[in-house]
């Protein structure tokens, strides 16, 4: 039925990170259902088609130039956890519903409902696989679990880290997030706050999507040394927060804590780290340096241990990505998938009613 390739919208994100902390989801947040008329919650085994069956779903919005949202896998950015489509007031999104980031219909049949694609699969093929399935689950969890151990660890040598950075952030940056909000109308108390993630650490290390799809009329760049543009970046999200403006706020995979970027919505402005917009904000201007140089022998020994321990869990992110690839395969071999053109027919047919 809809056989073109997948492009991926310029409007791409992530919903969810492996971080210091451990897997952490946004989807609530993300696929709350009051913002949508209809959810489609995909529930199946790995190898079973949903990741393909949003593709068809973004091609076809794509081609009647619906708006379109890719919510890319953060664990591999080649697979999708999501797809948004619609316009402001009526809109859909199909997500994938299985672990990590496990999801039910919060209001069934009335705004989301669940479709199973292990009812496309032959239950007598997998029975036969059973004792390897369980193998190749065993160790992906194996693999998922000491990731997390080498992220966690990490995570304690960057917040010894960060503390002696905070103590040396002395000097004050008021003028310049004043700058920043010159344009941006104060909100009310229940200001629209909203959360996308533009950048995933998994079997690839760590990622970044082109931020210039997130650019706005006025964009600002945040650079430093020694992370200290994270610190500005929390200083400014606390004001625009104390003053109730309208944002997108774009955490770090690492940790919710770290904010990688914001975007005003309302007055179309784009504040990031690393990247290379026309205005400068250079954050080592702010710091100590006789403060630094007194740590510098255990910063740069932070810093070296916690790239050494990423790279570890990247590792680890890789061996679990390959047995899940195997699974995959178990799973794809059983299934049936011109079943899944209907279901596509039934969302698309679903969604034209409603318009």
């Amino acid at each position: 039925m809809i056989n073109k390739t997948f492009t991926s919208p310029k409007n791409g994100y992530f919903a969810a990170a492996n971080g210091y902390g451990g897997f952490r989801s946004y989807f609530n947040c993300i696929f709350d259902p009051k913002k949508f008329t209809r959810i489609y919650v995909l529930k199946g085994g790995p190898g079973t088609g949903k990741s393909s069956l949003m593709k068809k779903i973004s091609v076809w919005a794509q081609e009647k130039n619906l708006e379109t949202e890719v919510v890319f896998c953060s664990s591999d950015p080649n697979s999708l956890d999501g797809v948004i489509v619609g316009l402001e007031n009526r809109k859909i999104a199909i997500i994938d519903g299985t672990a990590p980031h496990e999801t039910d219909a919060k209001i069934p049949g009335a705004a989301d409902e669940i479709i199973n694609l292990g009812e496309l699969w032959s239950k007598k093929k997998l029975t036969e696989q059973r004792e390897e399935i369980l193998r190749l689950n065993s160790l992906k969890s194996f693999h998922y679990k000491n990731a997390y151990s080498y992220l966690s660890l990490a995570g304690e040598f960057s917040k010894r880290s960060f503390k002696i950075l905070v103590d040396s952030y002395e000097k004050c940056d008021k003028d310049f997030i004043n700058k920043v909000l010159l344009e941006i109308p104060d909100g009310r108390e229940n200001n629209k706050s909203d959360v996308k993630l533009f950048s995933s650490f998994s079997k690839d290390g760590y990622e970044q999507l082109d931020a210039k799809n997130f650019a706005g009329r006025k964009n600002y760049t945040v650079t430093g040394i020694l992370n200290s543009e994270f610190i500005f970046m929390k200083n400014l999200l606390n004001t625009a927060k104390f003053r109730h403006m309208d944002f997108i706020r774009f955490p770090s995979p690492y940790s919710d804590d770290i904010t990688e970027a914001i975007y005003f919505t309302a007055a179309d402005v784009f504040v990031s780290i690393g990247n290379n917009f026309e205005t400068i904000i250079d954050t080592s201007t702010f710091l100590n340096e006789n403060k630094l140089k007194m740590n510098s022998n255990f910063l740069d020994y932070s810093l070296m241990r916690q790239n050494e321990l990423l790279i570890k869990s990247q590792e680890e992110f890789s061996n679990a990505s390959d047995k899940h690839f195997l699974l995959e395969k178990i799973y794809t071999d059983t299934m049936d998938f011109s079943g899944t053109d209907d279901i596509v027919k039934k969302i698309i047919n679903e969604f034209s009613e409603q318009c």
